[in-house]
């Protein structure tokens, strides 16, 4: 089973706006090519418009705004070597799967995904499947995102699972034996503070940005931190 990758930034923005507003709403997961299971951006996307002005959007519909999405390939995504990956949506209910609709036409999130994948853009891009994860809430309000792809010349979805990547960078840090309550010891302990906020995902954004600049000072103390090591082994 494949699995695709939130980067945090990604899924803080999901967070912020998906997963806060009753369905259905939906955004564009974008990321490299290259890399089609790791999603750098959520674009939360304004739904299409209906010919009398109003949206298409309900609580049992959404249309996405394929205007405003070529507009953000040609002018923002494609010029940074980013594409559209899949697109994000919620459901009403617990309805958690992909709407089959009519493949006649684009109604429907199977044939949406077929006519996208189908088009020169997407094939040109490299783009093998398009990746369509469903968001559904609780009873308590809380969101729940249901993972599923479609490749091209397939209609039906695969199951895929789902992460969020947290922004954590290995340290190994040597303390220095010539000192008490050297900086090696402070640095350590902001590192571990950090990983424990990092692993405990009932905290938020805000804990984790804290725990992050926690993280550079230990970085930024480094240097010190060799300097000292290399004077005690001189001495």
């Amino acid at each position: 089973m494949e699995t695709m990758i939130f980067t945090e930034g990604a899924y803080r923005d999901y967070k912020k706006t998906v997963a806060q507003k009753p369905a259905e709403t939906g955004g564009v997961l974008v990321g490299k090519p290259s890399d089609p299971f790791r999603i750098l951006r959520f674009d939360f996307c304004p739904p299409d418009k209906n010919q009398d002005g109003s949206y298409v959007q309900s609580a049992t519909r959404f249309g996405i705004d394929a205007d405003y999405i070529n507009w953000r390939i040609e002018n923002d995504w494609g010029p940074q070597g980013l594409y559209v990956l899949g697109f994000l949506h919620s459901h009403p209910g617990r309805m958690s799967t992909l709407s089959g609709g009519n493949m006649n036409g684009v109604a429907g999130d199977i044939p949406l995904l077929t006519a996208c994948l189908e088009a020169p853009e997407m094939k040109a891009a490299g783009i093998q499947q398009l990746l369509a994860p469903i968001t559904t809430f609780r009873a308590d309000g809380s969101d729940e995102i249901h993972g599923w792809m479609l490749r091209r010349g397939s209609r039906e979805p695969e199951k895929i699972n789902i992460v969020v990547e947290e922004d954590v960078r290995p340290a190994v840090i040597e303390k220095s034996p010539h000192s008490q309550n050297s900086i090696a010891d402070r640095i350590d302990d902001l590192v571990l503070r950090r990983r424990g906020l990092l692993q405990n995902p009932a905290l938020t954004f805000g804990d984790r940005r804290v725990a992050r600049q926690l993280y550079a000072k230990a970085m930024a103390a480094i240097p010190l931190v060799q300097s000292e090591a290399i004077e005690g082994e001189s001495s």
